[in-house]
């Protein structure tokens, strides 16, 4: 799509998914029977990663740098930015001021669609979340 359009495609690795080491291939309910101890102290604190993967509080830092980076490289252009549910869930905690806790509270729905405008100011506006084509 990009090649027809005649855009480019940069990768940047700081909006990849989290990492969920140990857990990574297993389902919530898995997690919860093998992890419980650890399923316990992940629910409770963002500042808790899965055995072997990050915490939402490290990623959340990743995210906020990331972000920080396309504002400024592309400032004043409409970006397209492809990831995955948590880093879409923390660039819409960030664009709302929000506490990370927020992203318990939200879902994303498969190749749904968020769109975030920021503005030169630093602020910023929710335009549309898990919208589903």
């Amino acid at each position: 799509m990009a090649d027809a359009l005649e855009l480019s495609v940069t990768v940047d690795d700081g909006l990849i998914e989290t990492s969920f080491g140990d857990w990574d291939g297993y389902t919530f309910a898995e997690i919860q029977e093998r992890w419980p101890t650890e399923m316990k102290a992940w629910l409770a604190s963002t500042a808790v990663g899965p055995p072997g993967g990050e915490a939402f509080d490290v990623v959340d830092q990743r995210v906020a740098q990331a972000r920080d980076r396309i504002v400024k490289t592309y400032a004043g252009q409409t970006v397209v930015a492809v990831s995955h549910v948590t880093p879409i869930k923390l660039l819409t905690r960030i664009a709302l001021g929000a506490p990370i806790g927020i992203i318990y509270k939200m879902e994303l729905s498969p190749a749904s669609i968020t769109t975030v405008s920021w503005w030169p100011d630093g602020n910023a506006s929710l335009r549309n979340f898990n919208i589903v084509p």
